[in-house]
């Protein structure tokens, strides 16, 4: 997630939280220093920010956790550069992917990314499995997550209450910045996201109206997020693409394709003016 700071009066932005740290410790920012909140739509103390992240999980960490529960869907690890995905069921890795790697490969590589950041999508069905990796033995054998406990109720408390916090509280995030789609092939069209949910589809009553016949009425669904769109197939006739795989439910980020039938389109995103201070 991006964020608009004010600083002496002076908007500036947009910057990472990593960025946003570091300006603090260069005494950059100080107890005067707001940034805008997307979700309470006001300007908030940096101090506040700064001070709740330090509990935020790393990637390391979240991935121990979902091998100490049960839960299932899919962990999303990336940086400015890649995205991997891991689809995970009652503790084990099912399915590992990204542009480039497959498998065992993707996995690794998505564990050593980095300057990573996560997000989770709880229930995400994966599309295939690939493998079948126990997270508990991975992480130990790799020597992941030492310090944090698997037993008692202190181990209670962060597998729970603690990952659906941090969890949770990056879905409700609007992206400082709008999602766009552009065909491919001329004619090039250029469509907007313009809600949090889409529904794309060749019906006029869709938020998103692509009119070509190998689309169906209702195709798919869009959900915006901060870092990607997620993406479910409406039982179309044709198919729900996302770079030449099909799809139930995927993820898309900049610069990937999605295919609606043969119809293919490209993810892209234009900036918003930063809200002004009332």
């Amino acid at each position: 997630m991006d964020y608009w700071i004010s600083h002496n009066n002076v908007q500036q932005g947009p910057y990472s939280l990593q960025q946003l740290r570091s300006m603090w410790q260069q005494g950059q920012l100080n107890g005067t220093s707001y940034y805008y909140d997307n979700i309470r739509v006001e300007w908030l103390l940096v101090r506040s920010l700064l001070e709740s992240a330090k509990g935020l999980f790393t990637v390391e960490e979240a991935f121990v956790r979902l091998g100490q529960n049960r839960l299932k869907g899919c962990l999303s690890i990336f940086n400015r550069e890649e995205v991997m995905h891991l689809y995970v069921e009652n503790g084990f890795v099912i399915y590992a992917t990204s542009k480039k790697e497959q498998g065992e490969f993707a996995l690794a590589r998505a564990l050593a990314l980095e300057q990573a950041n996560y997000e989770w999508f709880e229930d995400a069905k994966a599309p295939a499995m690939n493998l079948r990796k126990n997270i508990a033995e991975y992480a130990a054998k790799h020597s992941m997550g030492r310090d944090i406990p698997s037993t008692g109720p202190a181990a209670r408390k962060l597998n729970t209450v603690a990952i659906a916090k941090a969890f949770v509280g990056r879905t409700e995030n609007k992206p400082s910045f709008n999602y766009i789609l552009v065909s491919e092939e001329p004619p090039i069209v250029t469509l907007r996201l313009p809600k949090m949910n889409n529904v794309v589809g060749r019906e006029d009553t869709c938020d998103v109206v692509v009119n070509e016949r190998q689309v169906s009425r209702k195709h798919c669904l869009l959900e915006v997020w901060e870092q990607h769109v997620k993406v479910k197939d409406l039982d179309s006739s044709n198919g729900t693409f996302v770079n030449g795989l099909v799809v139930q439910d995927g993820f898309l980020k900049v610069g990937d394709e999605l295919g609606l039938g043969t119809y293919k389109m490209i993810l892209q995103k234009e900036q918003k003016k930063a809200p002004s201070m009332g």
